[in-house]
């Protein structure tokens, strides 16, 4: 069981990093005067005039895009970020696949939880300056990239460890009953991060305590409890 435990906070923490991408790039929310009543004001977006005045209302959220100013005449840098995270999720899929091949699917994703770890928390503590267009971008690939090939490995990890190691070792009596078990280990961790993953973001009105604490620090940690997994057979 305690196999199924650590695959399932694998899954809880891996699933923490694409669902949270979402919060990271909502756009802002600005006050435009009211064309009803121009002496009040109301919420509007870039679309629709936002962008004239750039005066940001208090419902605006506390996002990367709207903490680094990635907005408005910078919108293209959401649209450039945008391309390379799928770029470097491509990219990372097929060059960690080769690694695993090689050295090892435990290696290969324990690298990759590493460095996923040490990009988010790098992403979650950068400054306006100007080197952020370039630091925000190089890390979206980076995260993207080594992310990407957490998921690849870790299907085909997760399929080894129930095929080939665990029955052995009487985990349960058939292994038909240690596949639905550990099925529903896995579908428990995707409905348990996405209730954590909401109540984290609501609840924490700061995207860098997020990424830098709740992403970052744990994927970290995750590295450590590969020791206790099995190799699969290439």
């Amino acid at each position: 069981m305690r196999t199924l435990y650590i695959i399932m906070l694998h899954h809880l923490f891996r699933s923490f990093f694409v669902m949270y991408y979402p919060f990271l790039t909502q756009t802002p929310v600005f006050l435009c005067k009211d064309p009803d009543n121009p002496g009040q004001y109301i919420d509007c977006y870039e679309n629709n005039g936002g962008c004239a005045d750039k005066m940001l209302s208090p419902n605006s959220p506390n996002s990367l895009v709207v903490d680094l100013g990635f907005y408005c005449e910078k919108a293209y840098v959401r649209t450039v970020a945008s391309m390379l995270f799928f770029a470097g999720g491509n990219i990372g899929a097929a060059v960690v696949a080769s690694l695993s091949d090689n050295r090892g699917r435990k290696y290969a994703m324990a690298t990759s939880y590493f460095f996923t770890a040490v990009f988010t928390v790098l992403l979650g503590a950068a400054s306006i300056g100007p080197l952020t267009y370039c630091l925000f971008l190089m890390l979206t690939w980076a995260g993207s990239f080594f992310y990407c090939s957490i998921s690849l490995t870790y299907l085909v990890e997760v399929s080894g460890l129930i095929n080939n190691f665990l029955p052995a070792y009487n985990y349960f009596i058939i292994d038909e009953k240690f596949g639905k078990n550990g099925t529903l280990t896995v579908l428990l961790s995707i409905v348990a991060s996405e209730i954590i993953l909401v109540a984290i973001a609501y609840l924490i009105n700061s995207w860098r305590i997020v990424m830098i604490f709740c992403i970052g620090v744990p994927y970290l940690l995750t590295v450590f409890s590969f020791r206790y997994l099995f190799e699969t057979p290439a």
